[in-house]
């Protein structure tokens, strides 16, 4: 991954928001984080090096006003540096001043190699990387980031693809996800060691709560309020993140007219984004509106998107083609299936596509009807469980689950019915 792909503003809370609009006296009583002066730049003196788990708990205990805020407030500076001033004196400075701030700062080593390599300075560039390595591993350390329960903590949201490079990975793109009412980042990666598309999954709810308490002047605030606040704020700033899971609730809500408004605004719209709003016209039947995206939507599939490849799936199916392209669409699927090394993915990425038709039922049994496989079967009931555990998804799953125990009662899948009537029980307990 490259600096320039890092140095996008995909990233930060607003403090300026979050501090300036909440009122209240700012405090003196909390400490900023001691800093090693001779080892802040590694380049001038490496005599010390850094105690960075030390520095990380400094950073996260550190006072909101005179450190959290101006170093989030700087790090938004930096992002919105032309690139033609990369590696200036000023952009230089500006990089010491945030690792003064946060000695800890991914960023700010990233920044740090990438401007060593512009320089010759290979040596000291791969100094700064193990430094980033070092720090993602002590992030990592005890969660995987497999699964939201695994989700890994992060400050920025910037940290998140250069963790995730330090791992091995490649970050194609990122999306909110609220799992039990807190708010998590849904990382979709690329593993060119495994040659296979997976999923991490990062949040800093761990990182921002503490500092929410201080700022707010509340005790004991827990994840799901921290989240809330967290979500307010990034919808305000209307992020990437954000405006893709907006977009999936919309169509949830069978809103079409909001996931297109949404998407208008926007300058660029991410692979994911451009299916969805394909999808948005396809449920609509505007094929005027749907035929200019199609040419994205496959462009993206041939370049790896698993969302752009099930899009092109359910386009066949729901234009009627099926019978025509059964096999195409078959291994399009097994394609899926492959990419990821998951018997379910294809038909879950499928579901996620269908379930924004207000005919989904309808649709989703003869779907099955075409691909009677009990993998398929399976591949619906890991939809349903995910959306369960989904905010705004447990009345779509309600309603849906009980459509499916129709469907596969009249289909005669007794395992997958017996299966189904558990799912629907927990989900009616809570």
């Amino acid at each position: 991954m490259s600096i320039e792909h890092s140095l996008t503003p995909i990233f930060f809370l607003s403090f300026v928001v979050l501090v300036s609009g909440c009122g209240g006296t700012p405090s003196n009583s909390y400490q900023a984080p001691q800093v090693v002066k001779e080892s802040t730049d590694t380049l001038k003196n490496n005599k010390q090096p850094i105690d960075f788990s030390t520095a990380m708990n400094e950073f996260k205990s550190a006072d909101p006003y005179t450190v959290v805020k101006p170093y989030m407030s700087l790090v938004g500076d930096v992002l919105e540096t032309n690139s033609s001033q990369y590696c200036s004196i000023q952009y230089n400075q500006q990089v010491d001043r945030l690792l003064e701030l946060n000695p800890s700062s991914i960023w700010a080593y990233a920044a740090r190699a990438y401007c060593a390599e512009q320089s010759g300075q290979l040596t000291k560039a791969q100094r700064y990387r193990d430094n980033i390595a070092e720090i993602a591993t002590i992030l990592l350390s005890d969660r995987s980031g497999a699964s939201p329960s695994e989700a890994f903590p992060i400050r920025e949201l910037s940290e998140a693809g250069l963790i995730i490079e330090s791992a091995g990975l490649e970050l194609l793109e990122a999306e909110s996800i609220h799992v039990d009412r807190n708010l998590y980042f849904k990382l979709h990666c690329y593993d060119p060691e495994e040659d296979i598309f997976t999923y991490r999954y990062a949040q800093n709810y761990e990182f921002f709560g503490p500092v929410l308490e201080k700022t707010l002047n509340l005790e004991d605030m827990d994840n799901t309020e921290a989240s809330s606040i967290m979500t307010r704020l990034y919808t305000e700033q209307d992020l990437d993140e954000i405006h893709i899971e907006r977009m999936r609730s919309a169509l949830l809500r069978f809103d079409y007219t909001e996931v297109e408004s949404s998407s208008m605004s926007r300058k660029q719209l991410s692979p994911i984004a451009d299916v969805l709003l394909a999808q948005s016209y396809l449920n609509l039947g505007q094929d005027k509106k749907l035929e200019p995206m199609l040419d994205k939507v496959i462009a993206h599939a041939e370049s790896g998107v698993i969302e752009a490849k099930a899009f092109i799936i359910v386009f066949m199916f729901l234009k009627g083609e099926e019978n025509n392209n059964l096999s195409e669409m078959r291994e399009i699927l097994v394609q899926i299936n492959k990419m990821t090394r998951s018997p379910n993915s294809g038909i879950v990425a499928i579901m996620q596509l269908l379930s924004s038709r207000d005919d989904y039922a309808k649709q989703l049994k003869r779907f099955l009807t075409l691909f009677p496989e009990p993998e398929a079967f399976d591949g619906v009931y890991d939809y349903y469980a995910q959306m369960k555990s989904m905010q705004r998804g447990r009345r779509f799953f309600n309603r849906a689950i009980q459509d499916t125990l129709l469907m596969l009662r009249h289909l005669g899948y007794d395992k997958a019915l017996a299966e189904y009537k558990q799912a629907a029980k927990a989900v009616i307990a809570k």
